[in-house]
């Protein structure tokens, strides 16, 4: 779920901008099946979110996803190593974090694209091209068993391997993803990444320096 530079709070969607926003996710969906191969077997459920929806989202994700429930374990290490103070709240601090960050996302469960009510549908279309390739994904290989646990064994061993597996899978969903945004971009141009190798080198730089319009 990519983040925007900055979130326009003042804004709020109106009834003819939020069908606008809901219509334009078919024609995304075919172009984002046109530019990945990614067969679009069938409708993509949408609807808009609003900044409650969001929290509830992330705070579900968080209790459930295994590298959050890891980082909490840290949490506790750090606490007792004194690098963090003693009331710090982790997951409260991602969720205010993530609540301001989320540009749109796509959940799994629900098999639908959630659109932001705050933020102008013209700055939405390449977070939806993104989030819309996960949809494809999901149609096509089911998304939450291939990023799954790559392995049972629980030995230290085989779970840091494990744990290399699905970081590994998840870069592929997300590269591919932002690749598809950044192909979405360019298209006006009659370009895509393909032949636009600077494209690639600038986001890349701009990622190394951990600049403000780096995307996560």
């Amino acid at each position: 779920m990519p983040a925007p530079a900055q979130a326009t709070s003042e804004h709020r969607i109106t009834p003819e901008e939020a069908k606008e926003l809901l219509n334009a996710v078919d024609e995304v969906l075919k172009f984002d099946s046109g530019d990945t191969g990614l067969r679009t077997r069938h409708d993509v459920k949408k609807q808009l979110a609003d900044r409650d929806k969001v929290q509830k989202y992330i705070e579900s994700r968080l209790k459930e996803d295994e590298d959050t429930q890891r980082l909490r374990r840290s949490e506790v290490v750090l606490k007792k190593l004194g690098l963090l103070p003693r009331d710090f709240d982790l997951q409260t601090f991602l969720v205010a974090l993530l609540r301001e960050q989320v540009a749109g996302y796509y959940d799994t469960k629900t098999k639908t694209v959630y659109l932001l009510d705050w933020l102008p549908p013209a700055s939405q279309l390449p977070v939806m091209a993104h989030e819309l390739t996960h949809a494809l994904q999901d149609q096509n290989f089911g998304l939450e068993k291939w990023t799954g646990k790559g392995t049972s064994e629980k030995t230290p061993t085989e779970e840091a391997r494990g744990d290399e597996e699905i970081a590994a899978r998840h870069a592929v969903v997300e590269g591919q993803a932002m690749l598809v945004l950044l192909d979405y971009m360019l298209a006006p141009l009659h370009r895509s990444v393909a032949d636009s190798p600077e494209v690639v080198d600038a986001l890349s730089a701009d990622m190394a320096k951990g600049g403000s319009d780096s995307v996560q």
